[in-house]
Order: structure tokens, then C-alpha cells, then sequence
């Protein structure tokens, strides 16, 4: 290294300077210090080293920060995306019995599962079913988009089924123009079971209908 290129503390450039004089990085003078060691003007080192690539230890201490921050702000919304979506993802569920018969039910509660339903499902057990929860009682219409599978329809209110549309086949048309099933009066639960559910376990209007934790 020239030693005309070295700076020192008063801001002047001397040739032939002591080492005695030279500022570290740290602001400590020494003897005898290594020139790899040396701050240049611009606050970068040299000797030996891409100047380019290489930053002070203030810049990388504030990359660093930086890093962290991001890190942990990533943290912390992966968390609260994970409160919003998991449980919705896994949907939740509940039982009901009819006639002493307990099904194992599928929670459709929210307006984006309850557009959901079965559509696209290929399998439902013989027990099983999915249970739409809404707020209020009104006369309501199911369209069967994309399903798979033929099933039963259960038209409830409050704890009293009202009507049953058995034994549906999978539709023909997979739009929302499709074949529409109609509860016929006001209900504020619908219940999907496997077709023959009813039949075999004879449920039929005006059963009562338990919800089970």
C-alpha cells in the first residue's frame, strides 16, 4: 500500500507516517497494525480485497438489522394468515342424530364453504354428511355445481326436518344454470348425506334432528 493514500486523523495525507499515527477502524491508534486493517477515505478496505463486495462493519450491523426486521415482520403475518385460514382450511365438525342414527358432519358456516359444499368430492362415507349452518330462516335454493356424487338433501328447522329430496343423482350440467333444489319453506340448517342415507335409516319429514358436539 502507498502510504501517500492513507488518511489520518487530522483529515491530511502525509507520506513516510508513522504507524503510531494511523486510525483504526475502531478509532484506536496501534503499533505496528496490519494494513489490511486500514480504513480507506470512502470507508471501505483495501489490500488484497474486492472493493466492490465487501462493506463496512456499520453498513453490514445495519443489513443485519434489516434482515432481522424483515424476518421477523414475515414471522408474525405467516402467523396471523395461519389464525385467519387454518381453521377454514380444515374445516370444522360436529355430529347430529336422527332416529338414534349419528352422523359425522362437515361445518358449512361461512359463505365461501357454504359455496364450497361437496363440489369436486369423489367420496362420502355412509355416516357422514355436511351440515350448512345459516344465520337466519328463509326459503333457500341449492344448485349442485361440480359434484361428484349422488347424495340426499336435508331441509331443516331449527330441530325439525321439513322436507327431504332423496336419492339425487350428479348432475348433468356443472353450471350455476343447472337443476336447482328448492327447500320449499323456510330453514336456517340444509344436511347432505350419501343417497339412500334416508331410506335406509327411514328419516323422513317431521323427524327431529339432535346437534351433537
Amino acid at each position: 500500500m502507498d502510504l501517500d493514500k492513507i488518511k489520518t486523523e487530522d483529515g491530511l495525507f502525509i507520506k513516510g507516517m508513522d504507524l503510531d499515527k494511523i486510525k483504526t477502524e475502531d478509532g484506536l491508534f496501534i503499533k505496528g497494525m496490519d494494513l489490511d486493517k486500514i480504513k480507506t477515505e470512502d470507508g471501505l478496505f483495501i489490500k488484497g480485497m474486492d472493493l466492490d463486495k465487501i462493506k463496512t462493519d456499520k453498513s453490514n450491523k445495519m443489513t443485519r438489522k434489516i434482515i432481522f426486521l424483515a424476518g421477523l415482520l414475515i414471522v408474525l403475518l405467516i402467523a396471523v394468515l395461519l389464525v385467519i385460514f387454518l381453521p377454514s382450511a380444515a374445516g370444522q365438525t360436529g355430529k347430529v342424530r336422527i332416529n338414534n342414527v349419528e352422523i359425522k358432519v362437515e361445518i358449512a358456516k361461512t359463505p365461501t364453504k357454504q359455496y364450497q359444499g361437496l363440489s369436486n368430492q369423489s367420496y362420502l362415507c355412509p355416516d357422514c354428511g355436511m351440515l350448512f349452518i345459516f344465520p337466519d330462516k328463509k326459503e333457500r335454493t341449492f344448485v349442485r355445481r361440480d359434484m361428484m356424487l349422488p347424495i340426499d338433501i336435508i331441509w331443516i328447522n331449527e330441530e325439525k326436518i321439513v322436507k327431504i329430496d332423496e336419492e339425487l343423482p350428479p348432475p348433468v350440467s356443472n353450471s350455476e344454470d343447472g337443476e336447482k333444489y328448492k327447500s320449499g319453506q323456510p330453514v336456517n340448517y340444509v344436511l347432505e348425506v350419501a343417497s339412500g342415507f334416508c331410506r335406509k335409516n327411514n328419516i323422513k319429514a317431521g323427524d327431529r334432528v339432535e346437534y351433537l358436539k
